[in-house]
């Protein structure tokens, strides 16, 4: 058993485990612009951390539509900003050619509002945004993910990304090191074993302990193209 949270709009019983045992990490206290931060490796942090793909397929009306064709990339590109620090709309960027980082859904458009079939499992590549060994791809794991996003007539799409993460996935991600601790205060054998303990999801059958956390994650889209 464990506690819920409510939604946005007030929607019950949502499972977000990962931010109860993150919440108090500095990174992931709200938008780091709004505290005077924002510097050039904070920026660099989540262009690789955050960006990738939604393509839209089939879309015969942006308020309501029975069925969406969606497809969720990774990309090797950086997005171009604003002076203002802002993404720029309408730029270009190519997919991923690795079809592992590629996956295809079925959605559907109520009200302008984007909601996907439940995806069983997603990889997105991620990149620790460093040189040398620390830089080396790795990967994303989400599991049993949907998306709801709002469709706005500009083109631009805001919402959540619901799924549950392995926690092997999360802790291995190259964040432990002693810079870590000092400049974000991770403490990464307290997180494990916090994640451990807030875990509901994919027990194990034998042991019955949980192997999976829920996470609830933003969603921010501005209007692009899609090259293939």
């Amino acid at each position: 058993a464990h506690p819920k949270f409510k939604g946005l709009n007030g929607e019950p019983a949502v499972d977000n485990q990962l931010y109860r045992a993150l919440g108090c990490v500095k990174v992931y206290e709200g938008d780091i612009r709004a505290k005077g931060g924002d510097t050039p490796a904070e920026q660099k942090t989540r262009r690789a951390l955050n960006l990738y793909l939604i393509e839209l397929r089939g879309l015969d009306d942006l308020q309501n539509d029975d069925s969406v064709e969606v497809g969720i990339y990774s990309t090797e590109d950086q997005s171009i900003k604003s002076d203002t620090g802002t993404d720029l709309p309408h730029q270009s960027f190519r997919a991923t050619q690795n079809p592992r980082w590629r996956t295809q859904a079925k959605g559907r458009i109520v009200d302008g509002v984007l909601t996907t079939d439940v995806i069983e499992v997603l990889y997105l590549s991620w990149k620790i945004a460093t040189t040398g060994p620390f830089g080396q791809a790795s990967e994303h794991e989400f599991r049993d993910v949907r998306f709801r996003v709002s469709l706005q007539p500009d083109g631009t799409m805001s919402g959540i990304m619901g799924a549950y993460r392995p926690i092997e996935n999360i802790t291995t991600e190259g964040r432990c090191c002693k810079s870590m601790a000092s400049v974000a205060n991770h403490d990464c054998a307290s997180e494990h074993k916090t994640f451990v303990a807030m875990a509901d999801g994919y027990p194990d059958p034998l042991t019955g302990q949980c192997t999976m956390i829920s996470a609830a994650q933003r969603v921010e889209g501005i209007p692009a193209f899609v090259i293939h």
